[in-house]
């Protein structure tokens, strides 16, 4: 980019490309507080409907943040399409979990929790463990190409975890 003479200098692209996605994971993260939440109430058998609510705001929340970051410029990071393929493959299978378990908090209201708790370990709650290991891959490729970009602009690195 140019400088204009007299003005301050004029944020390197790169970088305000990096500061929008970090945005993004920020925004993710909090998702991710959520769904422990729910699934820890689901689990213990309390608040299911509220829990399988939750999880379905999440579940939205997910696929907006997918559009936004298609909407999202990264050309100018390394990587960058891989690193969009990576978290879009994340946040979708993380959105299929987060279907499957408020389907688990379904079926742990029709089928009764034995003693209080916890919740029975059924189909749905399988289909949710296998979605979360695809999530879990994705984001971990994710954090391999972020980290790097992330430190080199003074941002967050992140762990799967966390996305």
């Amino acid at each position: 980019m140019t400088r204009i003479e007299g003005s301050s200098a004029i944020p390197h692209q790169p970088q305000q490309q990096a500061m929008t996605l970090d945005e993004l994971l920020d925004r993710s993260a909090l998702q991710r507080e959520r769904v422990a939440t729910a699934t820890g109430q689901i689990d213990r058998c309390e608040s299911l409907t509220a829990a399988r609510q939750n999880l379905l705001d999440v579940a939205a929340d997910r696929e907006d943040l997918v559009d936004e970051l298609n909407q999202t410029d990264l050309f100018d990071l390394p990587n960058n399409e891989t690193l969009r393929v990576d978290l879009e493959d994340a946040w979708d299978a993380s959105a299929a979990s987060d279907r499957n378990y408020a389907d688990w908090a379904r079926e742990a209201q029709d089928e009764g929790c034995p003693g209080g708790g916890p919740a029975p370990r059924t189909a749905a709650h399988r289909a949710a463990q296998s979605t979360d290991e695809l999530a879990t891959e994705s984001k971990e490729a994710f954090v391999e190409l972020w980290n790097p970009i992330a430190s080199s602009y003074g941002l967050a690195e992140r762990s799967e975890r966390v996305i």
